[in-house]
């Protein structure tokens, strides 16, 4: 009865012996780790030893200094990267900036190209112009020339056949015992004189040397003919070295050449110039009259070649009075007149009138002469 009483016990409180020995772990867990935390850091401190001069400390502190080197090299490793991203991006930037040079340069290239391209094709248009400029002037010159042969060789005819038909008269007057006697060119009248006046042959004839002018009145204020050059005691030239002397004139070595009269002029007055022009493109022919301090007035012909464009009237100060369209050809004897009486100026042209106009005040004063490049000097009266 006893032992079958033994077998049937059991303990009262088994819950309560489970928690007790779990318990008792967690305490003794916890009085270890208190224990050894204790004898790490306040075991030293109570005895007063350095904490930092324990195993334990060194290897905390080495964790710790390792750990910011890690954190360190990580620093580094990510400021490297930011760093080679950043270079990165500079280096594609300045990649693109120097692709975009090189098209800004290729584009420049090619615009140099088209631009020197297109003054080649100028330069060779312009030259080509000139030649045919060129060429069309040597045509006018010499149809010039040609002209002024074939006048030459028309007057001398002219001249022979009124020398033949001259003589013969006064042979036919002398075999009728008549007297006759020769009258000058362009007179067509005879009259009775006594015999012994009677002249026949060539000696009859006026004098071999050309007219110039054809002069419309009989006071001659200036007649030069600069055949020998320029007369000093009548003209003073702009500079000795722009004008040349040559065979039947001057000419003019340089643009606006000028040769002013040492004499002063008043209404009424007639100035005539002749001279041969200057085969350039573009020419002005300038007279000047009238010139006193900063007054006068200014006849200006401007002529391509041998052919004139326009004639101004301006006063000396470039004020404009009157500009036309001038029809004519230039030759190797052209005659450009100016007339001017009371207020009223006409300019002709060889004989032809091209302008006529008022002026605000009749000119008093001194005149001169201007010419272009080239063009060649003959003769100035001035009536």
């Amino acid at each position: 009865m006893q032992q079958n009483d033994k077998r049937k016990f059991s303990p009262r409180f088994p819950m309560m012996n489970a928690w007790g020995c779990l318990f008792g772990l967690v305490m003794m867990a916890f009085g270890l780790i208190s224990g050894s935390a204790l004898g790490l850091f306040g075991l030293p401190y109570l005895l007063n030893y350095d904490i930092t001069q324990t195993v334990a400390w060194v290897k905390i502190h080495l964790m710790e200094t390792r750990q910011a080197d890690i954190e360190a090299a990580l620093n580094i490793t990510a400021q490297a990267a930011q760093n080679q991203g950043t270079q990165a991006a500079l280096n594609f930037e300045a990649t693109q900036f120097s692709l975009g040079n090189a098209n800004t340069l290729l584009n420049q290239t090619a615009t140099q190209s088209s631009l020197f391209g297109a003054g080649t094709a100028t330069a060779r248009t312009n030259q080509y112009n000139n030649a045919l400029t060129q060429i069309a002037l040597d045509q006018l010159g010499t149809q010039s020339g040609m002209n002024q042969n074939a006048t030459q060789s028309q007057q001398r005819l002219s001249e022979e056949a009124t020398r033949n038909a001259l003589n013969f008269q006064a042979t036919q007057a002398a075999i009728q015992g008549q007297p006759f006697t020769v009258t000058p060119f362009g007179q067509a009248r005879a009259q009775v004189v006594p015999q012994q006046e009677l002249l026949i042959g060539p000696q009859a004839l006026p004098s071999a040397t050309p007219m110039i002018f054809q002069a419309q009145s009989a006071s001659l204020m200036i007649d030069s003919v600069f055949a020998s050059g320029i007369d000093a005691a009548l003209w003073i030239p702009s500079k000795d070295t722009d004008w040349i002397s040559e065979p039947g004139g001057v000419r003019a070595v340089v643009d606006g050449a000028v040769i002013a009269s040492r004499q002063d002029f008043s209404s009424p007055i007639e100035i005539e110039v002749a001279f041969t022009p200057a085969l350039s493109p573009d020419s002005d022919y300038r007279i000047l009259f009238g010139r006193n301090a900063d007054q006068g007035y200014e006849v200006i012909l401007n002529a391509a070649a041998l052919t004139a464009r326009q004639i101004t009237l301006a006063r000396s100060n470039g004020e404009l009075i009157v500009s036309n369209s001038a029809q004519g050809a230039l030759t190797g004897d052209t005659h450009l007149m100016v007339s001017v009486v009371a207020d009223q100026v006409t300019v002709m042209l060889n004989g032809q009138t091209i302008l006529t106009s008022q002026l605000s005040t009749p000119p008093n004063g001194n005149l001169a002469i201007s010419f272009p490049k080239g063009a060649f000097l003959k003769a100035v009266q001035v009536r």
